[in-house]
């Protein structure tokens, strides 16, 4: 954990095999020791962090537990995770939404994980907010399509929100989402 909290460039191979055979073997430890504390880092996750999430995501949890690990970290108080005394001040009690944390959930929807309502609506007033921060990312765009591709039926109620949300946006996906939008 204090590794990967402090990477700020890609991680070496045998850091991520390492943790990546520590997390087959550990589902539910790596889930509440290494993964909670990584994305619920104080200055959020970067885009080194997320490779490594990534990959563990893919290679290491099955699409129905990745999808609870989700909707616990989108939905439920995730303070219940470990790590030692001298690395809380590091961790955050909730999400910090950067660039690279929608690029991770982008490679999480890719990975058919599948979202309750809940979920879906939580994600819906993050992408509203973020948005106005992140109007010219693309990491963003690329998440808001694939998020409106997959959940489609259940984003019909938060139609107007999401239009709105978009024509905050210039980015080289923004025609698409708006296209995609009008047809749900």
């Amino acid at each position: 954990l204090p590794k990967m909290l402090s990477l700020t460039e890609p991680a070496s191979r045998v850091l991520v095999s390492a943790t990546i055979e520590y997390c087959k073997i550990h589902g539910r430890a790596a889930e509440y020791a290494l993964l909670f504390p990584l994305i619920l880092k104080v200055d959020g996750i970067n885009n080194p962090m997320c490779d490594v999430l990534t990959r563990i995501v893919r290679e290491c949890l099955h699409p129905a537990h990745a999808a609870a690990f989700f909707q616990k970290l989108l939905c439920e108080d995730a303070k219940n995770f470990i790590c030692l005394p001298c690395h809380r001040c590091l961790i955050a009690g909730e999400l910090v939404w950067t660039e690279s944390l929608f690029y991770l959930m982008q490679n999480v929807l890719n990975h058919n994980v599948h979202l309750t309502q809940d979920a879906v609506e939580q994600l819906v007033q993050e992408v509203y907010k973020s948005t106005k921060r992140f109007p010219r990312s693309l990491k963003l765009g690329n998440f808001l399509l694939s998020f409106v591709n997959k959940f489609a039926p259940l984003l019909r109620p938060h139609k107007r929100s999401l239009m709105e949300a978009v024509e905050h946006t210039d980015t080289l996906v923004t025609k698409s989402l708006i296209s995609k939008l009008a047809s749900l």
